[in-house]
């Protein structure tokens, strides 16, 4: 896939477009996918050692193909024209940088829900900004932060109406919990650090009761305070009392996300929970 950078033949139906090379863009998203991934690299990885340069061809392999895995699943639902955006390729450049820099490390499975997401059909303007911005901002963060960030998500966010006993929460939790499985407690220069990157907000406030903050979610079960609340929690639905804890040992009541924040959150719930809907949190 990868070699020496040279200009790429234009055939019939076919549309070069010039971005540090040629770059022909075919008629399948899955070509057109590999080429704007292999020139990328090659515009912006031309003077590396031969042992970098083999470690980053492949990160930018293994990348291209779950990319292409992720965008065949959803084909009818993608707009193949948004492949020629120069938008899109922006994107898709900062996608494929981060991950022949880091390989794994740069959240690809993340990274592809994101491109996946910005070429659906009838996205709003607001929420490609948004998902553009989040390509960028992902890579930087490591599995702990992205773990906070679910958990923020479902501390402040997350509920279901109607529902007649705590019991029933647990399928959704179980959900979260996976999201959330590399928690570990962020120090105050971590969880600043997410700020600094605009994925979240910080002020250092005194925190209310989590558990009172959720009671006020579920009236219908008519408990008479946070305490009793929290009991029930732990009797009734012990992966909701986990991710409550999760929250509370962050100190998560400082942050609050921000509309890249929320993408990347989403984007990593979004991997044990198919159904999310980008739309309800970015608009």
């Amino acid at each position: 896939m990868l070699g020496d950078k040279q200009t790429q033949q234009v055939s019939q139906g076919s549309t070069a477009i010039q971005a540090g090379g040629n770059i022909t863009i075919l008629t399948t998203p899955a070509s057109e996918i590999e080429a704007i991934c292999n020139l990328v690299f090659k515009a912006n990885f031309p003077i590396l050692r031969e042992e970098a340069r083999l470690i980053a061809e492949e990160n930018v392999q293994e990348f291209v193909s779950q990319l292409e895995e992720r965008i065949e699943k959803v084909a009818r639902n993608i707009e193949a024209e948004k492949f020629r955006d120069p938008d899109v390729q922006a994107c898709m450049n900062d996608a494929v940088q981060a991950a022949a820099r880091r390989g794994s490390a740069s959240n690809q499975e993340i990274l592809c829900t994101l491109i996946v997401e910005r070429v659906k059909t009838g996205n709003a303007e607001f929420k490609e900004i948004v998902l553009s911005e989040a390509v960028k901002i992902a890579p930087r963060l490591n599995a702990q932060q992205i773990s906070a960030l679910c958990t923020l998500l479902f501390g402040r966010y997350i509920s279901r109406n109607n529902i007649t006993s705590l019991s029933e929460l647990r399928p959704m939790c179980s959900v979260a919990l996976a999201a959330t499985n590399n928690h570990q407690i962020l120090t105050n220069s971590q969880l600043m650090h997410l700020s600094f990157l605009g994925v979240t907000t910080y002020i250092n406030i005194s925190p209310g009761d989590i558990y009172d903050h959720h009671n006020e979610y579920y009236p219908q079960l008519g408990f008479t305070s946070g305490a009793v609340f929290k009991d029930r929690v732990y009797k009734e639905a012990p992966e909701y009392a986990i991710l409550l804890e999760r929250y509370n040992e962050n100190k998560l009541w400082c942050l609050t996300p921000t509309s890249v924040g929320l993408a990347i959150a989403v984007a990593a719930i979004s991997q044990y929970a198919s159904d999310i809907d980008f739309d309800l949190w970015i608009n």
